[in-house]
Protein backbone atom coordinates (compact mmCIF):
# COMPACT_ATOMS: atom_id res chain seq x y z
CA UNK A 1 0.00 0.00 0.00
CA UNK A 2 1.29 3.44 -0.91
CA UNK A 3 1.01 6.33 1.55
CA UNK A 4 0.21 9.64 -0.09
CA UNK A 5 -0.20 12.86 1.90
CA UNK A 6 0.78 15.37 -0.78
CA UNK A 7 0.90 13.65 -4.14
CA UNK A 8 2.42 15.67 -6.95
CA UNK A 9 1.58 16.15 -10.60
CA UNK A 10 -1.75 14.32 -10.49
CA UNK A 11 -5.04 15.68 -11.71
CA UNK A 12 -8.55 14.27 -11.86
CA UNK A 13 -10.79 12.33 -9.49
CA UNK A 14 -10.30 9.27 -7.31
CA UNK A 15 -13.03 7.19 -5.68
CA UNK A 16 -12.36 5.68 -2.29
CA UNK A 17 -13.66 4.63 1.11
CA UNK A 18 -13.32 6.79 4.22
CA UNK A 19 -11.25 4.93 6.82
CA UNK A 20 -10.88 7.78 9.35
CA UNK A 21 -12.64 11.11 9.95
CA UNK A 22 -11.40 13.70 12.43
CA UNK A 23 -11.38 17.51 12.68
CA UNK A 24 -12.82 18.18 9.19
CA UNK A 25 -10.28 15.88 7.53
CA UNK A 26 -10.52 12.31 6.30
CA UNK A 27 -8.31 9.37 5.47
CA UNK A 28 -9.39 7.66 2.27
CA UNK A 29 -8.41 4.26 0.93
CA UNK A 30 -8.45 3.92 -2.84
CA UNK A 31 -5.62 2.41 -4.87
CA UNK A 32 -3.44 4.09 -2.23
CA UNK A 33 -4.08 5.66 1.17
CA UNK A 34 -4.63 9.43 1.32
CA UNK A 35 -4.39 11.08 4.77
CA UNK A 36 -5.41 14.46 6.19
CA UNK A 37 -7.64 15.31 3.23
CA UNK A 38 -9.84 18.40 3.87
CA UNK A 39 -13.61 17.95 3.51
CA UNK A 40 -15.44 20.49 1.35
CA UNK A 41 -19.00 21.52 2.29
CA UNK A 42 -21.33 24.43 1.52
CA UNK A 43 -20.94 27.52 3.72
CA UNK A 44 -22.69 27.15 7.07
CA UNK A 45 -22.72 23.35 6.97
CA UNK A 46 -20.20 21.20 8.78
CA UNK A 47 -20.13 17.47 9.26
CA UNK A 48 -17.94 14.48 9.98
CA UNK A 49 -18.60 11.67 7.51
CA UNK A 50 -18.83 8.19 9.02
CA UNK A 51 -16.14 5.60 8.41
CA UNK A 52 -17.06 3.26 5.57
CA UNK A 53 -18.76 5.88 3.39
CA UNK A 54 -17.59 6.28 -0.19
CA UNK A 55 -16.19 9.62 -1.34
CA UNK A 56 -14.68 11.32 -4.34
CA UNK A 57 -11.27 12.93 -4.01
CA UNK A 58 -10.40 15.68 -6.42
CA UNK A 59 -6.74 16.37 -6.95
CA UNK A 60 -4.83 18.94 -8.87
CA UNK A 61 -1.13 19.43 -8.50
CA UNK A 62 -0.23 18.89 -4.86
CA UNK A 63 -3.68 19.32 -3.28
CA UNK A 64 -6.43 16.79 -2.56
CA UNK A 65 -9.94 17.55 -1.29
CA UNK A 66 -12.87 15.31 -0.42
CA UNK A 67 -16.02 16.46 -2.17
CA UNK A 68 -18.21 14.72 0.39
CA UNK A 69 -19.90 11.32 0.46
CA UNK A 70 -22.34 9.69 -1.90
CA UNK A 71 -25.91 10.52 -0.91
CA UNK A 72 -28.19 7.90 0.58
CA UNK A 73 -31.58 7.38 -1.07
CA UNK A 74 -33.95 9.20 1.29
CA UNK A 75 -36.79 9.23 -1.28
CA UNK A 76 -36.81 13.01 -1.56
CA UNK A 77 -38.83 14.74 -4.25
CA UNK A 78 -37.07 17.26 -6.51
CA UNK A 79 -36.66 20.51 -4.57
CA UNK A 80 -36.67 18.94 -1.10
CA UNK A 81 -33.79 19.08 1.38
CA UNK A 82 -32.91 16.81 4.30
CA UNK A 83 -30.22 17.05 6.96
CA UNK A 84 -29.68 13.77 8.77
CA UNK A 85 -27.32 12.10 11.20
CA UNK A 86 -25.97 8.58 11.26
CA UNK A 87 -28.41 7.77 14.11
CA UNK A 88 -31.41 8.57 11.91
CA UNK A 89 -32.42 11.95 13.34
CA UNK A 90 -33.34 14.34 10.53
CA UNK A 91 -34.77 17.67 9.46
CA UNK A 92 -36.81 17.72 6.24
CA UNK A 93 -37.79 20.84 4.31
CA UNK A 94 -40.50 19.54 1.99
CA UNK A 95 -42.29 20.91 -1.06
CA UNK A 96 -45.48 21.54 0.94
CA UNK A 97 -43.74 24.28 2.93
CA UNK A 98 -43.38 22.13 6.03
CA UNK A 99 -40.40 21.68 8.31
CA UNK A 100 -40.37 18.17 9.78
CA UNK A 101 -38.02 17.25 12.63
CA UNK A 102 -37.73 13.54 13.37
CA UNK A 103 -35.73 12.08 16.27
CA UNK A 104 -33.82 8.82 15.94
CA UNK A 105 -36.53 7.31 18.17
CA UNK A 106 -39.26 8.34 15.73
CA UNK A 107 -40.75 11.33 17.59
CA UNK A 108 -41.85 13.93 15.06
CA UNK A 109 -42.46 17.70 15.16
CA UNK A 110 -44.05 19.35 12.12
CA UNK A 111 -44.28 23.08 11.48
CA UNK A 112 -46.72 23.54 8.59
CA UNK A 113 -46.87 26.49 6.23
CA UNK A 114 -49.75 28.09 8.19
CA UNK A 115 -47.64 28.12 11.37
CA UNK A 116 -49.36 25.22 13.13
CA UNK A 117 -47.09 22.95 15.16
CA UNK A 118 -47.78 19.24 15.45
CA UNK A 119 -46.08 16.85 17.88
CA UNK A 120 -46.55 13.21 16.84
CA UNK A 121 -49.62 14.26 14.76
CA UNK A 122 -51.28 16.22 17.63
CA UNK A 123 -51.74 20.00 17.26
CA UNK A 124 -49.96 22.02 19.94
Amino acid sequence: MQLSQNPTKQEGATFGEITDSIENKVTVQSSSEHRNIPIIAPFGLTYSPPIGENTVLLHSGEKFISTGVFMKNKKLKPGELMLYSQSGANILLNNHGEIILTSSGGAKIILDKSGKIFLNNCVL
